[in-house]
C-alpha cells in the first residue's frame, strides 16, 4: 500500500497546508469551486509539485493530464491576485529545495528532475562519474571542436582580434580555461550548444568575455569603472560550499585573499546560487583551490546545461573558445579557428550578447536627453491620464515582475516597454503600450478612443509548445473551454513557429490558463538578442508600473 513522505507532510503542515487527501475525482469533488490559493501534490516516487490557482479543484485535475501518477494532493486556500500568490509560491519552492525535497517544478526551481535532452550528449552515469573527478574525465575526453561555418567565424574575428590586443589577454584566456577545465562537463563535447562564450558582448560595456548556459551567464570577466584591475564573476551552487565558509551575517564571506562569497543574482537560478567574486583574474588558480569552490561550480554548471542549450549560440565565439583550450605558451602556435579575408574593425561589429546582468556591473548604453526624457514623460502623463484607475499599468508591471525576471539590467538593448506606440491598433482603438523581447512583440494592451481608455484588451504571445505542456491541454481543447479567450497563431519566425496569442478583456483575466509560464518561457528563448524596438523603452513606465507592485 501506498504511503506518502513523512517528512514531506511534516513541511506541507508547518508551511499552512491542509490535511493529505487521496488524488481522486471523490475527493477533489470536495474542493470548493473558483477557491484561490496554493497546493502540493506528491507522486508515487515522492516528487512533488508545488503550484497555485484561482480554481484549486479545476487547476489540480488538469494535473493528471500530464502526471499520470499523483497519489495525493495538499492545498493551502489564500485570498488573493495571482501575483502574490506567485511570490508566496516561489518562496515556497525555495524553502523545499532547502529541504531537499526532489519537484517537479522548471519555474522557481534549477534542479531539472527526471530525463534531459543533454543525456543524450552525456549520459547520466558519466554525468555521476563526472562529478566525482570534473577535471579528469574532461581531460579524458577526446572529443573534437564542433565545426563552424565561415560566416559564424567571420562575425566574431574581430571581437576576437581586439581581446588578444588587451595587455592582460593571456590571463584572462587563461582565467576562462581553467574554469572550463575544472567547472564544465566536457567542454569540448559541449561547446557551442550547452555553453558559449561571448567576447566583448554587447549587454554591457565593461565586460571582456562572458559564458552562459541556457539563460544564464555562469562566468564572466569585466573591467570595474575606474579601476586597473579585472574583475572575476563565477555563479556556483552555494549548497555544496562547506558551511563554515557561508556568511553568518550579511551577505558576503571572505573565501581567501582576493576572493569571496555574494548572495544570489538571478532570480531564475534557483536559491542555492551564489556569487563568487575574485578580485582579479589573477588569482584564478587560488580561487579554485579553496575549498568547495570547484565542486559549487561544477554542479551548478551541470544544472544550468541540463535545463536546456544556450540561448546565446549566435553570441558565440569560437576563436575564445579554442584559445582557452591551449595554454599561454602555444598559443602562438596552436592555430584558432579562421576564415579567409576577415577586415572588419571593431566598430563595425554588432555585438549581441542579452544575460541576466548582475546590477554591479551595469553600464547604460547611452544617456537620454533631457529632451527625450520630456517627451517620455509627456507619454507617460497622458497614459496615467487614460488609464484612470490604474489597472493597466498594474497589470503591465505584473507582467514585467514575471516573464521578464531582473528587468532592469538590459531594458532598453534587449527588451522595452513603448508607452503609447504609434501601432495602428484598428478603428476606434489605439494601443496604451507594447513590450517587446528581441525582434517580437510579447504583449500589449488596446483600448477604445472614444471614451479613451475605456474597455481595455489584453493580447500576450506566449510559447505554444510549453502552454499545452503546463496545461496539459491541447490548443484546440484549451479553444473549447475558455471561449472568452481568443487564441491565434502566426507562426512568427523569431519564436521558431513555437507561439500563440491570448487576447481577453482586461477585466476579465482566464483563470488556470498556465499563460504566465509560457509567457516566460518565450520570453526566455528571445531575450538573448538586441531588440530593435529598445531605442522606444519609456523607463518612466516601466519604473511606474514595478512600483505598483510595492
Amino acid at each position: 500500500m501506498w504511503c506518502g513522505d513523512a517528512r514531506l507532510a511534516r513541511w506541507s503542515a508547518d508551511n499552512g497546508f491542509g490535511v493529505e487527501r487521496e488524488y481522486s475525482g471523490d475527493r477533489l469533488d470536495e474542493l470548493t469551486p473558483k477557491t484561490s490559493g496554493l497546493y502540493i501534490f506528491e507522486a508515487e516516487n515522492h516528487e512533488a509539485y508545488i503550484g497555485i490557482s484561482t480554481d484549486l479543484r479545476a487547476r489540480l485535475g488538469q494535473h493528471s493530464r500530464l502526471h499520470g501518477d499523483i497519489r495525493a494532493f495538499r492545498v493551502r486556500e489564500m485570498a488573493g491576485n495571482p501575483m502574490e500568490l506567485r511570490t508566496v509560491e516561489r518562496m515556497l519552492v525555495h524553502d523545499a529545495q532547502k529541504n531537499s525535497f526532489i519537484l517537479r517544478n522548471r519555474e522557481h526551481a534549477m534542479t531539472l528532475t527526471g530525463e534531459s535532452v543533454f543525456d543524450d550528449v552525456m549520459p547520466p552515469v558519466e554525468q555521476s562519474a563526472w562529478l566525482r573527478d570534473p577535471a579528469g574525465v574532461n581531460a579524458a575526453d577526446l572529443s573534437s571542436p564542433p565545426p563552424y561555418e565561415k560566416n559564424h567565424l567571420a562575425a566574431h574575428a574581430a571581437s576576437f582580434a581586439r581581446l588578444q590586443q588587451h595587455p592582460r589577454s593571456n590571463e584572462v584566456i587563461d582565467a576562462v580555461g581553467a574554469y572550463l577545465r575544472a567547472c564544465v562537463p566536457v567542454p569540448v563535447r559541449t561547446e557551442g550548444t550547452f555553453w558559449t562564450i561571448s567576447c566583448f558582448p554587447g549587454s554591457s560595456r565593461a565586460r571582456l568575455t562572458c559564458i552562459s548556459m541556457a539563460m544564464l551567464e555562469t562566468f564572466y570577466v569585466w573591467s570595474p569603472p575606474n579601476e586597473d584591475r579585472l574583475e572575476i564573476r563565477m555563479f556556483v551552487d552555494g549548497s555544496r560550499i562547506p558551511k563554515s565558509r557561508l556568511p553568518r551575517k550579511g551577505d558576503w564571506r571572505r573565501l581567501g585573499p582576493g576572493v569571496k562569497l555574494g548572495p544570489r543574482a538571478h532570480k531564475s537560478a534557483g536559491v542555492h546560487e551564489r556569487v563568487v567574486v575574485i578580485d582579479d583574474v589573477s588569482r584564478m588558480s587560488a580561487a579554485l583551490a579553496v575549498a568547495g569552490v570547484v565542486d559549487a561550480a561544477a554542479h551548478h554548471a551541470l544544472a544550468v546545461m541540463r535545463q536546456r542549450q544556450s540561448n546565446y549560440k549566435i553570441s558565440h565565439c569560437p576563436q575564445l573558445a579554442a584559445a582557452a583550450t591551449v595554454s599561454a605558451d602555444d598559443r602562438e602556435t596552436v592555430p584558432v579557428p579562421v576564415q579567409e579575408a576577415v577586415e572588419r574593425s571593431t566598430a563595425d561589429v554588432i555585438l549581441v550578447d542579452g544575460v541576466e546582468d548582475t546590477v554591479a556591473d551595469e553600464v547604460p548604453n547611452e544617456v537620454p536627453s533631457a529632451v527625450d526624457s520630456s517627451r517620455q514623460q509627456k507619454k507617460v502623463d497622458k497614459f496615467l491620464r487614460l488609464d484612470s484607475d490604474g489597472s493597466v499599468l498594474r497589470w503591465l508591471g505584473e507582467f514585467i515582475e514575471s516573464a521578464v525576471p531582473d528587468s532592469f539590467t538590459d531594458a532598453g538593448v534587449n527588451w522595452g516597454v513603448t508607452c503609447l506606440p504609434s501601432t495602428k491598433s484598428g478603428p476606434g482603438s489605439q494601443r496604451l503600450f507594447t513590450v517587446n523581447v528581441g525582434a517580437m512583440e510579447v504583449a500589449y494592451v488596446r483600448a477604445a478612443t472614444k471614451p479613451a481608455g475605456e474597455n481595455p484588451t489584453v493580447t500576450v504571445v506566449v510559447s505554444r509548445s510549453a502552454l499545452e505542456a503546463e496545461s496539459g491541454l491541447s490548443i484546440d481543447e484549451l479553444i473549447r473551454d475558455f471561449p472568452s479567450v481568443t487564441f491565434t497563431t502566426h507562426g512568427y519566425v523569431a519564436a521558431g513557429g513555437d507561439d500563440i496569442s491570448l487576447t481577453w478583456s482586461l477585466a476579465a483575466p482566464p483563470e488556470n490558463i498556465p499563460w504566465r509560464f509560457a509567457s516566460a518561457v518565450l520570453v526566455d528563448a528571445l531575450r538573448g538578442s538586441r531588440s530593435p524596438y529598445g531605442r522606444y523603452h519609456s523607463p518612466a513606465l516601466h519604473k511606474a508600473s514595478l512600483e505598483t507592485l510595492a
